[in-house]
């Protein structure tokens, strides 16, 4: 028992690091009559991302290329029971992100700075 919880210790350690993740909060902005701006969030951790549109409890995950680009994708039965795909393709400039958020009904400019 006392093995294990020695083995353990340094994943849960490594996991809450406060450096460990690149935090951007912004907003999301519907190019057209199709929706609601909203908040968003995304997470970079060890080049890898999360976006999480209007801060809820959809996340899209993908890879952060070398150059700062991004893209990820979410597919979920919609309410017709067809495939709706959300996606995020965006770019890393220094503090920000800027790019898109699309789904079937609407398309977003996605707007994030690094907090």
């Amino acid at each position: 028992m006392r093995a294990l919880a020695i083995l353990l210790l340094p994943i849960g350690c490594a996991s809450v690091l406060p450096d460990a993740d690149v935090r951007y909060t912004g907003r999301i902005v519907p190019e057209a009559a199709c929706g609601a701006e909203a908040p968003a969030t995304l997470v970079v951790r060890h080049g890898r991302f999360i976006f999480t549109p209007t801060d809820g409890v959809l996340m899209i995950a993908g890879d952060v290329a070398a150059d700062g680009s991004l893209a990820g994708q979410l597919t979920m039965p919609g309410v017709d029971r067809k495939p709706f795909t959300m996606a995020v393709r965006a770019r890393i400039s220094g503090q920000e992100i800027s790019g898109s958020y699309a789904t079937p009904r609407c398309r977003f400019r996605v707007a994030l700075t690094l907090r």
